[in-house]
């Protein structure tokens, strides 16, 4: 998770300020983020544990990207030109849609097969 203490994020700061002033291309900044997990791994002992631990780092900083940026940039664009269209009705449900169809389902289950929960 990206959400270091603030206290911890300045130091940080500065030196990713630097290094985006160097980064041009898409390249530059794979190039980046390759050293720079190379150089954290190279400080722990080679090892699938570690490995698997930067891979973890990748992941989830993919996921962090995907939920913060590009996610809310679709749903505005969805918004904007409106839906694919075959999941459309799925947009269309709520929380309380949802639990109305579950609770519509338990009381079916129930009525046929009498209290399972």
């Amino acid at each position: 998770m990206p959400y270091i203490d603030r206290e911890d994020r300045p130091d940080i700061d500065v030196l990713v300020d630097q290094l985006d002033k160097l980064m041009e291309t898409s390249g530059d900044c794979n190039y980046a983020i390759t050293r720079l997990l190379h150089t954290y791994l190279k400080k722990k002992t080679l090892r699938y544990h570690n490995i698997n631990e930067v891979v973890g780092i990748l992941e989830c900083a993919k996921l962090e990207f995907y939920a913060m940026i590009a996610q809310p940039y679709e749903q505005q664009k969805a918004a904007i030109n409106g839906s694919v269209g075959v999941l459309s009705e799925v947009e269309n449900l709520t929380l309380a849609k949802i639990d109305a169809m579950l609770n519509n389902l338990r009381q079916s289950i129930q009525d046929s097969h009498g209290p399972c929960f």
